[in-house]
């Protein structure tokens, strides 16, 4: 960030040292400035459903990162779709190629997230076009657990294959559109990945190739 650089609103911003007030204990979190106080000293911030009037200092941190996740581990899923050696892919809003997927709701499989994620990112239903989800095999999943994988913070992602196998003769390839926090949902040929591999999200691609090795052999 240069050293000029005047904070605005809506900035995302983290705190950069750890400080204890009352009942409040605060440190590395991001927040959105809502506003701020006429010396430019205080920031009212809103995170988390709470708002703090704070003098301290702050570093500016990019739109991707504006969720903090804390330390985690936290349990993510992803969808690994594949219909006549192509895969669906979504667009991020940093413009990143990624997997449809998300993080585990209470009460949800990794499996159950990974379609849902998967409809609420694409339209596509998985469900409709490959029976027996829950059959072993089908949906199967692939555990990618680095801490570093994901900048976010420690992420673990369980990948799930469906291959649509039943329908390699279905000509077009079912429909998809981006919708909930993606720009766009398309499908991709397999032997064309590598042109984009530079602009994959975190390791997406990675294991994307892990899933086929394993699918291969």
């Amino acid at each position: 960030m240069p050293s000029d650089y005047k904070f605005k609103v809506g900035d995302i911003v983290r705190r950069k040292k750890r400080c204890v007030t009352g009942q409040w204990s605060y440190g590395n979190m991001l927040c959105k400035i809502r506003s701020l106080s006429p010396s430019g000293l205080e920031f009212k911030l809103n995170n988390c459903g709470h708002a703090w009037w704070v003098a301290t200092s702050f570093e500016l941190v990019t739109e991707s990162q504006e969720k903090d996740y804390g330390p985690g581990p936290h349990l993510a899923a992803d969808a690994v779709v594949i219909c006549r050696y192509h895969i669906l892919l979504v667009t991020r809003k940093d413009g990143k190629f990624a997997l449809p997927g998300g993080f585990v709701n209470p009460g949800e499989s990794t499996n159950q997230t990974a379609i849902r994620e998967c409809k609420e990112e694409t339209g596509l239903d998985i469900r409709k076009y490959v029976s027996n989800i829950d059959t072993e095999g089908l949906g199967r999943g692939y555990v990618f657990d680095s801490p570093k994988r994901d900048p976010r913070g420690h992420i673990v992602t369980i990948a799930h294959h469906f291959p649509f196998e039943e329908y390699w003769n279905e000509f077009p390839l079912p429909k998809v559109k981006g919708a909930d926090d993606v720009t766009a949902a398309n499908w991709y040929r397999l032997n064309e990945l590598h042109m984009y591999r530079e602009n994959f999200f975190v390791d997406h691609y990675e294991i994307i190739g892990r899933v086929l090795y394993e699918c291969l052999i």
